[in-house]
């Protein structure tokens, strides 16, 4: 599931130059998920972990998705993780 509402929040996300990711651990019903936050830590969207390639690219971010899956994956539930899209090559 991914909740991006405006191309608004998609110029502010590439604007910003960094973003935040925060895993999230799901509890009975509810899955795991991750939220993407802008630099002024906004939500711009969440998405199940499982499901992320057509997350990302709704918000721009498509150019980033294999540093952006291989850092969730590294990353442990809970912890605010900064990613700085200009410091990463785009494909």
């Amino acid at each position: 599931m991914v909740v991006v509402s405006t191309s608004t929040k998609k110029i502010a996300v590439m604007e910003a130059n960094i973003i935040y990711l925060i895993k999230i651990k799901g509890k009975a019903k509810i899955p795991d998920y991750v939220q993407v936050r802008d630099k002024d830590f906004t939500l711009i969207g969440y998405y199940r972990p499982g499901r992320n390639e057509r997350s990302i690219r709704s918000i721009d971010l498509s150019a980033y998705h294999a540093e952006i899956e291989a850092l969730i994956a590294e990353i442990p539930f809970g912890k605010i993780t900064p990613f700085e899209l200009n410091s990463h090559t785009s494909s």
